[in-house]
């Protein structure tokens, strides 16, 4: 058997203000023989006196696959962060990939709508950054949501595991190739997120 290519993707958003640390974290590794990944999720809000949301769940090779087709369609492995805003009081967000032979680490300022893309030194290359941050924000929470409500609504693990990664993976797979940009906004819309 082949080993498998190496994938991994890490997210990072986040900053230091009045609430303390607050921050949204994901990532992507492939483990073992590369039929399955281990998707983390942690989310940080002092606001409120909410606490340290962490949530992980396995994910098929075929949720892999997809994600790496999102990544591949981007060209963000081409891009280049030299000319995107430096971090600063507002933030930070940061993208890790490792695919295959590739590996890219970027870092720049949170960005808060199109308009700071459009007024930044490299408004293409950042505009692949941003569209590509709101895919996977999009596919993550569709994620969470999915898993965490297909295995409290069963009355085993099997059952959540089968339905999460049969079923939801694929329909989700489809949704995000045919409307990646429609779910992003659709979401976006719905919580009110940026």
């Amino acid at each position: 058997m082949s080993t498998p290519d190496p994938f991994y993707l890490r997210y990072y958003s986040g900053h230091s203000g009045r609430f303390g640390h607050e921050f949204l974290e994901f990532d992507f590794r492939v483990v073992g023989d590369g039929r399955s990944a281990v998707a983390r999720y942690a989310n940080n809000s002092n606001y409120r006196n909410d606490s340290l949301i962490r949530k992980e769940m396995c994910v098929s090779s075929l949720m892999v696959q997809e994600i790496k087709k999102i990544i591949k369609e981007s060209e963000i492995m081409k891009e280049d962060d030299t000319k995107w805003p430096q971090k600063n009081k507002d933030g930070r967000q940061e993208l890790e990939i490792r695919l295959g032979s590739e590996h890219i680490s970027f870092e720049t300022a949170k960005i808060g709508s199109l308009v700071d893309v459009n007024e930044s030194e490299d408004p293409e290359g950042l505009r692949v950054f941003y569209y590509l941050v709101q895919d996977l924000k999009a596919l993550v929470f569709s994620l969470i949501s999915l898993h965490f409500k297909a295995s409290h609504a069963s009355t085993g693990f099997l059952a959540g595991f089968l339905l999460t990664n049969m079923v939801d993976q694929a329909n989700l797979s489809v949704a995000i190739t045919d409307e990646r940009h429609e779910l992003m906004r659709s979401f976006s819309e719905a919580s009110g997120v940026s």
